[in-house]
This record gives C-alpha cells, structure tokens and sequence, in this order.
C-alpha cells in the first residue's frame, strides 16, 4: 500500500518538531499541553475529543495486590544512594523494574483468580525498542540527559493505532515538558505514522507513562491533529515512597483499552468492546 499523500505534511511537521528539539528551539514548537484530570475513580475528566484510551474502572481492580504475584519490593527512595551512584536515572529505573511487575498483577474484583490485563479488553502486544526496529533511536545518553523506552505495547490491530510505552529520564520538571518526552513523542509519532498498520486513520495516539529521576511518574496523552501536536499532562505522582492510590491509578491507565475517534471524518467510539 503507497504512503498516502495526505500524511506527507504530518510527517514533515514531526520531523521538523524533532529537529527543532534537538536543536533545543523548545519555544519553537507548535505544540498545546493540556491538563490530563481525573475524576476521584481514576476515570477521565478532559475533553472528550481527546479520550483515546479508556483506563479498567477503579471498582474492578481487586486490592491489595497480592505479596506473591509482583517482585521485586518497593524501592524506597534513598538520596544518598542516588549521590553515590551519580545520577537519578539509577531511580526511576528502579521504579520500573518494581512498576513492570506490579501493574501486570491487579486481579479482577469479579473473579479473584483473574489478572485484569487478561480479564479486561482485548490484549496488548509488549515490544522493546530493538523489536520495532525503529529508524530514529528512543534513546539518548549524554552528559546531561539520560532517557530510554523500556517497553511498548501495540494491539497489532489495523483498527487500533494506538500505542503505549515508558519512559525513563533522569530530567525531573513539574510543570513543562522536558526535551526527553518531547522527543519520544515526536520520534515515536512519525515512525509510528509511516507504518502500513496505522494508514487506516487519520490520528495515531500515544500514552506515555513518563518515570522521572527521584522516582516520579506522570502520564501523558499525545496526538498530531493535522496541524498541531497535542500533549494531555496529568499532575506529577510522587512515588519516593508507596502510595497505593497512585499505584492505583497507574494500574488503571496501565491496562486502558483503545477508544475514541481517529478519523477526523467519524463519529466517536466510545468502546471498542
């Protein structure tokens, strides 16, 4: 199938943005950020246009997660320990190799015996960045930014272009983007805009769970409207210590399924099951 002519532009704009990035002409980019709320459950509360993922509903995660499904333990942040080891990107990875086996373990309220992941929606692909053999690398080291993408998921489904993936940083900001998020999203849209699975749809959403140097976490939504790239921002989860809420809602958002309209010409979907 030919690449279709009217995606030309939107690449051209992403790799522009990229350039730009790189360049760090921050200021430069068209892009809006807009806040990524929730509702007290965990359940979406931004505008609906730009609802393309749908988090499991907090009454179905069973809690507490269960001591023998996840491993390794919660790492308490330790700052001495951070100094010792030079840099801040040792804690976020930390973070995530306990996050990687305790958000795969919520089980279903429903049924006990079931781990929401294969209980709620259809199922998700897990790819590492060398898998998907991407063109532009979704990494980057150097002597003051540090950040790589651990894992990306993919319903390997030409009706869903969505794709999830982490993010880990030793940049640590609350209120902007960082060049490190900036730069995955951008790299990741293009690449992911030119594959034959996504030709189908005009918008290729992403979520990013973005794990920032002294162990925080924050979610992101991301989208190419045609003309502007839009980031949703949720607040910064704090997760130098355990705090079950936040587990909570990164479970939530973790096992979300595919939604909302992609072609700029259809309706909305609300659900994709």
């Amino acid at each position: 199938m030919p690449f279709p002519e009217k995606y030309k532009p939107t690449v051209k704009a992403l790799l522009e943005m990229e350039s730009q990035i790189v360049n760090g002409n921050l200021s430069q980019l068209n892009v809006k950020c807009y806040p990524m709320d929730f509702t007290a459950q965990g359940a979406p509360a931004f505008n609906p246009r730009f609802r393309f993922f749908e988090p499991v509903p907090a009454k179905l995660l069973l809690r507490e997660v269960q001591e023998e499904d996840y491993d390794p333990v919660f790492p308490e942040f330790d700052e001495n320990n951070i100094i010792t080891r030079g840099s801040p990107y040792h804690s976020a990875l930390a973070l995530w190799n306990f996050l990687s086996s305790y958000l795969k373990s919520y089980r279903s309220a429903k049924d006990p015996n079931t781990k929401i992941l294969s209980a709620f929606g259809p199922k998700w692909f897990g790819f590492s960045e060398a898998e998907y053999q991407f063109r532009r690398p979704l990494h980057h080291a150097s002597s003051g930014t540090d950040w790589i993408t651990m894992y990306l998921w993919d319903r390997l489904d030409r009706r869903f272009p969505h794709i999830k993936c982490t993010l880990i940083s030793n940049e640590y900001v609350d209120k902007e983007l960082p060049s490190s998020e900036l730069l995955l999203i951008t790299r990741l849209m293009w690449q992911r805009r030119i594959r034959s699975m996504t030709l189908d749809h005009d918008i290729v959403p992403i979520l990013v769970f973005s794990l920032m140097g002294t162990q925080h976490v924050r979610i992101l939504q991301a989208h190419f409207d045609g003309s502007t790239l839009i980031i949703l921002k949720s607040k910064t989860l704090d997760l130098t210590t355990k705090d079950d809420e936040a587990l909570d809602l990164l479970g939530q958002w973790y096992c979300s399924d595919p939604v909302g309209n992609t072609m700029w010409d259809e309706p909305v979907r609300t659900r994709t099951v």
